[in-house]
């Protein structure tokens, strides 16, 4: 038995060494672009949030060195579930191991990086910091060029808008962390479920048709856990069909990748102020978002988003895209890192980053 386990990890151990000698050589074949930054991203959790922070600057035109350590390669190659994204940097091709050729451009430690995530947002410190805002799914990276033009939509619905899974088993969990304040996911549907301008919908034929009609003034909720789902290429234009998304909590916290997908399709979210708060500027009610603290006021600002003019309409809208542009979009997160510099940057790691804050709670 000990020979038969002692020949597979041997076995696993060279299919790893050949698998990182293969990673090493076709990383050194990759074309460095103008612009470089190097990352010690060792001491991070490795998932979708870094995957993306790290594909923005290949987005603006940088190669990311990161180090050429096997340790590290070995928790890139080996991460499952919403850790898959982290192969897709040794398949996609930007990133590359070691020191670069050229000049570096940008350059961060071990020590500058963070994944506590939220503790500095609820204290004070004195340390310059610069908390990287949450991002899309990181599916719609590898399609940002293609995000279908908003002029092609006709028309904007005034209904509002919601897709995302509400699978009752995770999207309660963040109501009793005793973390945030504000009522979970499934809270807030099953609430909205109730209300007389609620529509079911039950396939994706179904959503366009509604979007192709002239019935409006709805609230679309859509549980893509036992609904139907809808494609990240579809869910642009869909989101460019709608004036207002319903932004609802993640699993372990707040933040959700929804939020951002919509407001860069200038969708204006109706959020809680919880939520709204945490956003880096805040939302504010009537301008950036419609906000509110409870189930009555979900309800006011349902029937306010109804018989908003369209003028207040364009105006939110154009607040939305400019929000997102100023401080959301890849760009924007490239340019402040390119002409600031900071003690201390926060990238989110979901679960990983509220256990942070449950240790400073304890």
């Amino acid at each position: 038995m000990l020979y038969y386990k002692t020949r597979r990890n041997i076995k696993k151990e060279i299919l790893f060494l050949l698998r990182y000698y293969s990673i090493l050589f076709h990383s050194s074949k990759v074309r460095e672009k103008e612009k470089t930054i190097k990352v010690d991203i060792t001491k991070l959790s490795k998932n979708r949030y870094l995957y993306s922070f790290l594909k923005f600057f290949d987005l603006c035109g940088y190669t990311v060195f990161i180090p050429n350590n096997k340790k590290l390669l070995r928790e890139l190659i080996e991460k499952k579930g919403q850790y898959t994204f982290m192969p897709n940097l040794l398949e996609e091709g930007f990133v590359k191991f070691g020191e670069p050729n050229k000049a570096i451009n940008i350059s961060f430690s071990a020590e500058q990086l963070s994944n506590d995530y939220f503790t500095p947002l609820f204290s004070k410190y004195n340390e310059k910091v610069y908390h990287v805002p949450i991002c899309k799914f990181p599916t719609f990276y590898n399609i940002y060029h293609q995000i279908p033009n908003k002029e092609s939509v006709k028309h904007n619905k005034r209904s509002v808008f919601m897709a995302g899974n509400i699978d009752p088993v995770n999207y309660q969990k963040i109501k009793f962390s005793g973390l945030f304040a504000l009522p979970s996911r499934l809270d807030v549907a099953e609430y909205l479920y109730g209300n007389i301008a609620f529509r079911k919908l039950n396939s994706l034929i179904e959503l366009n048709e509604f979007i192709n009609s002239l019935e409006d003034e709805k609230i679309i909720i859509i549980d893509t856990s036992k609904d139907f789902r809808i494609r990240g290429g579809d869910l642009n234009f869909i989101y460019q069909s709608f004036n207002f998304y319903l932004a609802l909590p993640g699993v372990d916290m707040p933040y959700c990748h929804n939020l951002i997908e919509a407001m860069s399709n200038s969708c204006i979210p109706i959020i809680h102020l919880s939520y709204a708060e945490l956003m880096i500027p805040a939302l504010e009610d009537n301008n950036t978002a419609l906000v509110y603290e409870n189930f009555e006021q979900l309800d006011e600002k349902i029937k306010f988003a109804f018989s908003l003019p369209e003028k207040g309409i364009i105006r939110m809208r154009e607040n939305v895209e400019k929000y997102y542009s100023a401080y959301l979009s890849p760009e924007a997160v490239v340019n402040k890192l390119e002409n600031d510099s900071f003690d201390k940057i926060y990238i989110q790691a979901s679960y990983n980053s509220v256990k942070y804050l449950k240790e400073v709670n304890v």
